[in-house]
């Protein structure tokens, strides 16, 4: 995958696809990596870019690799987000 907006958006469908199968809170995993809740939300939610720093953090907490949460998002589709109440 060469665009890169693709490429972060994938990485964040690969990191909700992890972290829900192994049944982990976003709450909890954004404690975990010491980004706040938003941050972890627009990135699984494809609201913003992911850095590179942020992805490092994210898949060495998840014990999963970038590219592997990236290949993992391309085969994951795209969530809505839930509505705010």
């Amino acid at each position: 995958m060469s665009d890169p907006v693709a490429t972060s958006r994938a990485f964040g469908r690969g990191v909700m696809a992890v972290r829900e199968a192994r049944g982990i809170s976003l709450l909890e995993l954004s404690e975990e990596c010491g980004l706040a809740a938003s941050t972890l939300s627009h990135i699984e939610y494809e609201k913003g870019g992911v850095t590179l720093t942020t992805a490092i953090i994210i898949s060495r907490q998840l014990g999963v690799g970038v590219d592997k949460l990236i290949e993992i998002g391309e085969k994951t589709p795209p969530k809505k987000s839930r509505a705010r109440r």
